[in-house]
């Protein structure tokens, strides 16, 4: 990096003196908020150097400024402008949308030069350009400017800057003149921090990290750069969902939160002011208690839900999950408090019921000119909530609502400040997450491999298969056949609750659920471990052709799809599921079930087009961004050593193949 500023130096002095030289921050730091007077030393400036240079249109019928005969003078001299012209030629031939503008200026010793101003106009360029460069081109620039003498035809020495990406040719050389480099605060603060603010509003702080880490990826940050980034992307998520602002300013916010980022924080350390855990329940009929839920729950910097229709378990477990920050719920007293109940089992020693404006006087002044029959059902409603064994009970009037406001004008009542004490207190009383990381095993296979037997392993054994810490830990197992409503809603709502727990997820998991997966763990703080076949199973099988279905003669198509899985994998896999007596599995796989062979192929389709090792990139690098290890586990699945030594009979390969076949023509 050192030899490259050194060079770019080098080059920048190079750069005309004719060319407009003046800083235009120098320009508004002399000129501080006055705007009229920006303007107009920002016009004459630009006018005045304006002067120096003559634009000529590139309609002009002028042979200097013909691109073809650009071309043909930069052709066959040195190795980078031979480049240079061979892009011209490219994107004359191409056709593509980029805007060439000329300069005339004059050189030190008196001399007409030429300095091309290349710009591209849409992103789709690229693309194309891409699409047939060859490893020796030169690379394609959003905008860039080279200069042309009429006189010297070639320098005594190049200047040569160091190579942007090696060439893939032989005989080509690895320097090139000009290079783009983008450093990763710019990516971070324009790709992710500025492209992302649409996720983060639309989806939630969650998938604003996924966003985040799928770029890391992409872009090939290591592991622990990630991990690095993760927290603070995390705390930029809390900082800017609290705010209102858009894409134009948002550089003002992201200035003052980088004021207040610690890099050298742990990661409970950067979430200090988000440590508000208890749940807290607002009821009362009147409309305003909705407002001072709404105001409560800014304060408190917590969650808001507008009515106890939205108040399930997975949000009372997303409130109280590591990053959580608890939860406010305006609770409409005649709706009932069914839905709280079935919180209670689990949630009970964390929940704060405030409330508003339910006394007999109140209840009485809100349901004035009603018949006598809302009255009753709104004073049965009332001692059903009284009735309701909650952990911490507050009651306000609906004056309160005034103590609010007197306090935010300056009044010296301090009743609000005293609540808002009094819950912190709460929440800070209720058990903390334990620091130590959780696990969630996971099974990347399909139907058959065996991934229910390696789920029975008693508790006990336990410390052999993962480490001895497991003993400090709960350990869940949760079979998907047996589970009712959404398995991954469940096994959220459980991770969050026990975070620290070893979980293993008894289902398949395609490459569809990664991303879920690793929602979970992100938002829990886990390891995932992904438990995959070993290296005889796991061998790319390559597929030629589909099934035409309608058609009277069936026939294959010049069509090829490629599986991670033998298919000497998928062949015991089937025979393990055709072995399985009727009405003996939990989820009707055996053989009792008409099509059961086809569902494992549907199975192992919804693999198509990822290779063995692709399938391990993919794992091991999720293993990787959330816990900083290598987790994946292969597992043995073969009693044999080679699978030369027992060939899969040419028929049922055969079978196999054409039910791939089919099946793929099914989904297309």
């Amino acid at each position: 990096m050192n030899r490259l500023s050194e060079e770019a130096k080098i080059i920048s002095t190079r750069v005309p003196p004719s060319l407009p030289s003046f800083s235009v921050r120098e320009l508004f730091d002399s000129i501080k908020g006055d705007s009229p007077r920006i303007s107009s030393k920002l016009r004459t400036l630009l006018r005045n150097e304006r002067k120096v240079l003559t634009e000529h249109d590139l309609g002009v019928s002028h042979e200097f400024l013909s691109l073809n005969v650009l071309h043909n003078r930069l052709d066959k001299l040195d190795r980078e402008t031979s480049r240079l012209a061979k892009f011209i030629k490219t994107v004359l031939d191409m056709n593509l949308h980029v805007e060439f503008k000329h300069h005339c200026v004059k050189s030190r010793d008196g001399n007409d030069d030429s300095i091309f101003i290349v710009h591209a106009k849409t992103d789709a360029v690229f693309p194309k350009y891409y699409q047939q460069k060859k490893p020796d081109d030169m690379d394609f620039f959003r905008g860039f400017s080279f200069r042309v003498n009429s006189t010297r035809r070639r320098r005594k020495k190049e200047i040569m800057s160091s190579p942007c990406q090696e060439t893939e040719s032989e005989g080509a050389a690895k320097d090139v003149l000009m290079i783009k480099l983008k450093f990763l605060p710019y990516m971070v603060r324009t790709f992710i921090i500025r492209n992302g603010l649409s996720t983060l509003r639309r989806q939630g702080v969650e998938n604003f990290q996924m966003f985040a880490s799928n770029l890391m990826r992409k872009w090939n940050i290591t592991p622990l750069a990630q991990k690095k980034w993760s927290n603070y992307f995390h705390s930029w998520a809390y900082y800017a969902s609290e705010k209102q602002f858009g894409t134009n300013d948002y550089l003002d916010y992201l200035s003052e939160f980088e004021s207040k980022y610690d890099w050298n924080s742990s990661f409970e350390q950067a979430f200090e002011s988000y440590k508000f855990r208890a749940l807290v329940l607002v009821v009362g009929e009147d409309s305003s208690c909705c407002e001072f839920a709404s105001e409560l729950a800014s304060e408190l910097d917590s969650f808001f839900l507008k009515t106890s229709k939205k108040l399930n378990p997975d949000a009372a477990a997303r409130a109280r999950s590591v990053f959580g920050k608890g939860l406010v719920c305006f609770c409409k007293l005649t709706d009932g408090v069914g839905k709280v109940r079935r919180l209670l089992p689990k949630y009970k020693d964390q929940i704060f019921t405030i409330f508003m404006g339910c006394s007999n006087d109140d209840i009485l002044k809100i349901c004035e000119g009603k018949t006598q029959k809302v009255k009753k059902r709104a004073k049965g409603m009332l001692n059903s909530w009284r009735k309701t064994d909650f952990a911490r009970i507050c009651d306000l009037p609906l004056s309160f609502l005034g103590v609010i406001k007197a306090e935010k004008d300056g009044s010296n009542n301090c009743k609000f400040s005293s609540l808002l004490e009094n819950l912190r207190d709460f929440s800070k009383n209720l058990p903390n997450h334990s620091n130590i990381p959780g696990v969630f095993v996971f099974f990347p296979v399909i139907p058959g491999a065996g991934k229910s037997t390696l789920c029975v392993i008693p508790q006990e054994k336990t410390q052999f298969v993962i480490t001895k810490s497991a003993q400090h830990r709960s350990f869940i197992t949760i079979c998907s056949d047996s589970t009712r409503g959404k398995y991954y809603t469940h096994l959220r709502q459980l991770k969050c609750d026990d975070p620290n727990s070893i979980m293993i997820a008894d289902k398949n998991a395609p490459p569809s659920v990664w991303e879920t997966i690793q929602t979970i763990c992100t938002s829990s703080r886990s390891v995932p471990i992904p438990v995959v076949p070993d290296k005889l199973a796991l061998i790319t099988t390559k597929i030629e052709g589909r099934t035409k279905v309608f058609e009277e003669h069936a026939n294959a198509t010049s069509v090829s799809h490629f599986y991670p899985f033998s298919l000497h994998f998928l062949a015991v896999c089937l025979r393990r599921v055709l072995r399985r007596k009727e009405s003996t599995h939990v989820g009707r796989l055996d053989e009792g079930t008409v099509d059961c062979c086809m569902v494992v192929i549907k199975f192992f389709s919804l693999y198509r087009n990822l290779t063995a090792n692709s399938l391990r990139n993919k794992l091991t690098n999720m293993s990787e961004l959330v816990g900083n290890v290598n987790a994946l586990i292969e597992v043995p699945f073969f009693q044999i050593e080679s699978l030369d030594t027992a060939e899969l009979p040419q028929s049922l390969a055969d079978i196999i193949s054409s039910s791939l076949r089919l099946q793929v023509s099914k989904q297309q």
